[in-house]
């Protein structure tokens, strides 16, 4: 497996790891909130690597690499400065890591399209990993844009929590898809 894929495994390991801490324990836990606070910016870091080894204009230049720093910067001025505020913090880098994201997929998806034909666009694992972080992060940044509403409304959080249920599952469907494409190894034991 390339490097994009491994990185692609380890965030998705790390994200169900977070998953499952922040499942159990309630979220205004001061531990929880900080947990989830550095996992932000583990896991913004890991998706502009993936993005600088994936995409080989952004590879030259490091342009992926510029990004990540610019936005641990950000992420330390919403820690620093908003720490006050409960969940300003942490919705505004957020806000930053899902705005990027989708950026980001947008400009991969837009030099593969100029660099491969579709039939063989459709069978790159790289592919399928830009159109999935495209799908969760636009999912999850209207989801942040309308917290302050829908935290109001139990109704609608919890139909909202369903939903975003509903499309973690068709997002690793997406995943396993991409992973699926990988050419297999061959493993005999001479």
């Amino acid at each position: 497996m390339d490097i994009p894929g491994k990185l692609v495994s380890i965030d998705q390991s790390f994200s169900s790891l977070i998953g499952l801490i922040s499942y159990n324990y309630p979220v205004h836990n001061k531990v929880t909130f900080a947990i989830l606070q550095g996992y932000n910016l583990i896991d913004f870091l890991l998706l502009c690597l993936f993005f600088n080894y994936s995409i080989s204009r952004f590879r030259k230049k490091n342009i992926a690499i510029c990004i990540a720093i610019a936005g641990f910067i950000i992420w330390i001025a919403c820690i620093f400065f908003f720490r006050n505020i409960r969940w300003a913090s942490s919705s505004r880098f957020e806000s930053f890591h899902s705005l990027s994201a989708i950026i980001l997929s947008l400009i991969a998806i837009y030099f593969m399209l100029m660099d491969f034909e579709w039939r063989v666009l459709f069978r790159n694992p790289i592919f399928w990993f830009t159109v999935s972080i495209l799908f969760i992060f636009s999912t999850t940044f209207i989801f942040t844009i309308m917290f302050e509403i829908i935290a109001r409304d139990q109704a609608l959080f919890w139909k909202i929590e369903l939903y975003t249920m509903v499309i973690t599952c068709l997002d690793y469907l997406i995943l396993g898809f991409a992973f699926l494409l990988y050419p297999k190894k061959n493993s005999a034991i001479a």
